[in-house]
């Protein structure tokens, strides 16, 4: 049996439990980075395992989605040897955890207050989609599902519904609503933000607008999660706690936020260390 049959038996299995956007986001990085290399194999060797990760970073994935692309291959190998297609390979043992926690990585403030501009400006759906990646944190599965109907003026909230987390009320500050509202008002409220149409961007669309417009700014290329990091370390700098922090992110384990972020925070840390103990004299 080749690769290629068990990914698409992987994929008919895993339709039945995945959201749609996550289905989408692993047929991309299996079509695109996996399929490729190791399609037409009847087994995977080690040095086949690291050398789909190779020629992923060599079609230019950052280093993150080669990891992606590593855990997704061990992933549906260990699927295979579930249902007694292939044998589990002896050195997934040693290769098999590649992923080692990311460290968030954040825009400087001068860098998203250029991007920031930027889309103010130009304000293109897409664009309207940065600006929302970097002031309100959504995720990109929540983004590409975002409505111009989800914009509530009344109560100056966005209605956060995406596909991979539990819906949410994001409030508006008076300057990103009435951006919002000055574009919706020209445009259908069931059409969705991003791709202006009926029907949602697709996750490798708003990936490759973000890097177009880091060319364009000239500002060092991030993958999309940066601009989420960036939000939540913008909050905390200006004295969120974390407990409003991770109702804003959609996150329920505060605890995952404190050891994300707080190495963003030293001077944090003293100055409340400072206030402490002047309040104890």
């Amino acid at each position: 049996m080749t690769f290629n049959s068990i990914y698409e038996r992987w994929k008919d299995e895993k339709s039945k439990t995945l959201k749609p956007v996550s289905l989408a986001t692993y047929g991309m990085l299996a079509e695109g980075y996996i399929l490729p290399e190791v399609g037409e194999k009847e087994s995977v060797s080690e040095p086949d395992f690291l050398a789909v990760r190779e020629a992923a970073l060599r079609k230019g994935a950052s280093p993150k989605t080669a990891e992606d692309v590593s855990v997704l291959l061990m992933g549906i190998l260990r699927y295979a040897a579930r249902n007694g297609w292939w044998p589990m390979p002896a050195w997934s043992v040693k290769t098999g955890n590649t992923r080692n926690r990311r460290e968030a990585s954040v825009l400087t403030l001068a860098q998203e207050r250029i991007l920031l501009r930027y889309c103010e400006s130009s304000r293109s759906p897409r664009d309207i989609g940065l600006y929302l990646a970097v002031t309100a944190g959504l995720r990109m599965g929540e983004l590409a599902l975002l409505k111009w109907q989800d914009i509530d003026e009344e109560n100056a909230l966005l209605h956060v519904r995406g596909d991979e987390s539990a819906p949410r009320d994001l409030p508006l500050a008076p300057d990103q609503l009435q951006l919002l509202l000055e574009e919706a008002k020209t445009r259908p409220g069931n059409h969705y933000i991003v791709s202006d149409r009926e029907v949602p961007a697709k996750l490798k669309v708003i990936r490759g607008h973000l890097q177009r417009v880091f060319r364009t700014l000239r500002i060092p290329d991030h993958p999309y999660k940066d601009l989420r990091d960036t939000f939540a370390v913008r909050c905390l700098e200006t004295g969120c706690p974390y407990s409003t922090l991770a109702r804003l992110m959609g996150v329920t384990r505060i605890d995952s936020l404190v050891k994300m972020y707080n190495a963003f925070l030293p001077e944090d840390s003293r100055s409340r260390m400072c206030k402490m103990m002047k309040a104890l004299q």
